[in-house]
């Protein structure tokens, strides 16, 4: 599912319904290997609830207040009793976007979601953060985090969590951070990792630079731009008194 340029959520989005598909929710959901599971629902105001039995029911384990969403949720790949939560406070009305405040931050459980500690300091930005991404190394030490803050970008964690070190706040990685912000490590190599934004890009830590792979947009995407461009431009000289309120053709590609 491709979403346009207003959407603040990813855009592949899985829905979990209770009434065999008369109303559904959007979820995230993650599962251990035991069958364990927990999800991150709504998009905005989302809470992360946990189910231990397959998710015939569910509780919920983790919330913050009305105007803050848990927008990201992962585990340790060599531990699934360790998780990580990003919740994101974000307030989106008709006329403007609100993106950050105190209720944004990183939470971290080492008992299955049970109970869960904010990570606060110990070389994390200061000051309100925005949206947030994490991803956890094979190593399962190393902790990446993406962060809109005033000194935001990429933040890494040898250490579970415990340190934090600021790795670059290149412009590349936090474009139009309240709907990007993604990040995912690779399966092999804890050095790598990948982010998506307006481009692919990945960072290798041993060559320590990021390398952009390739735009986002498809050819199709761009002969569909170019299409509508000539489109406005022929209108506008049929009928030189109409104006174009507003032209943006242009849709993001969040996640593949």
């Amino acid at each position: 599912m491709v979403r346009d340029s207003h959407s603040s959520r990813t855009g592949w989005n899985l829905y979990l319904t209770w009434d065999y598909g008369a109303s559904a929710a959007e979820v995230k959901l993650l599962c251990d290997p035991t069958g364990n599971c927990a999800y991150g629902n709504g998009e905005f105001h989302a809470v992360i609830q946990e189910s231990t039995d397959g998710g015939k029911t569910w509780q919920k384990v983790l919330y913050k207040d009305e105007n803050t969403g848990a927008v990201d949720l992962v585990f340790d790949p060599t531990n699934p009793h360790i998780l990580y939560a990003a919740l994101y406070q974000v307030r989106r009305e008709p006329w403007t976007l609100t993106s950050g405040g105190p209720g944004s931050g990183i939470y971290k459980s080492t008992d299955e979601g049970a109970t869960w500690t904010q990570l606060k300091g110990n070389g994390l930005p200061e000051g309100l953060l925005g949206r947030i991404g994490l991803a956890v190394g094979v190593d399962s030490n190393t902790v990446y985090a993406l962060i809109e803050a005033k000194k935001g970008g990429l933040y890494v964690s040898q250490d579970g969590g415990g340190h934090w070190e600021f790795v670059t706040g290149d412009h590349r990685l936090m474009q139009r951070p309240w709907y990007f912000t993604q990040i995912f490590a690779d399966p092999k190599n804890t050095d790598t990792i990948y982010v998506l934004n307006v481009r692919k890009i990945v960072f290798n830590f041993g060559m320590q630079q990021g390398l952009v792979l390739a735009p986002s947009v498809s050819v199709r995407d761009v002969v569909v731009i170019v299409l509508m461009v000539v489109l406005m431009a022929l209108l506008a000289s049929l009928q030189p008194a109409w104006k174009a309120s507003r032209m943006d053709p242009v849709r993001a590609l969040s996640h593949v």
